[in-house]
């Protein structure tokens, strides 16, 4: 839909006898188009649609039962709202947020190893481990790109 009205558009720019204006508008056109993306695709989620989508894809990737969702959705939305509260809150420093973050990240997992059978939870540290890996690699990555920016 939106590439039919842009193409609209575009189309009526060409009819344009100034090539400087034709080139202008489109620039113009093409800077807002992006901005309205980035706008739609960037806003921030409530801790609840954090939770949501976590539990789907958890009960996606562990199989989970309809009685183990709605816990795990209990469990998952809980810690979303103390770690947003924790984020928001500008009485403790980067460390002390972090620190109380990865204690809340503690107490959901042994929450799961509750809900969870036994494979379950065997396949579900195998993924947070994938994640972790992940996590480390784009670290090290960022890292020497800055290194690599100082350099120049």
């Amino acid at each position: 839909m939106i590439l039919y009205i842009w193409y609209g558009i575009y189309s009526e720019f060409l009819n344009f006898k100034n090539n400087k204006m034709k080139t202008r508008t489109i620039f113009f056109l093409t800077a807002l188009l992006l901005t309205c993306f980035n706008a739609a695709f960037s806003q921030d989620k409530t801790p609840e649609e954090r939770a949501k989508l976590l539990t789907e894809k958890m009960t996606k990737s562990l199989l989970l039962s309809t009685e183990q969702q709605e816990k795990i959705l209990s469990l998952n939305t809980g810690i979303a709202q103390k770690n947003d509260a924790i984020r928001k809150n500008v009485n403790m420093n980067e460390e002390q947020k972090k620190e109380a973050i990865k204690g809340n990240l503690e107490g959901r997992k042994a929450g799961l190893q509750q809900i969870l059978n036994e494979e379950q939870f065997k396949k579900f540290e195998r993924m947070e481990a994938k994640r972790k890996a992940q996590i480390e690699k784009k670290r090290q990555e960022n890292k020497q790109t800055i290194e690599q920016k100082d350099d120049l």
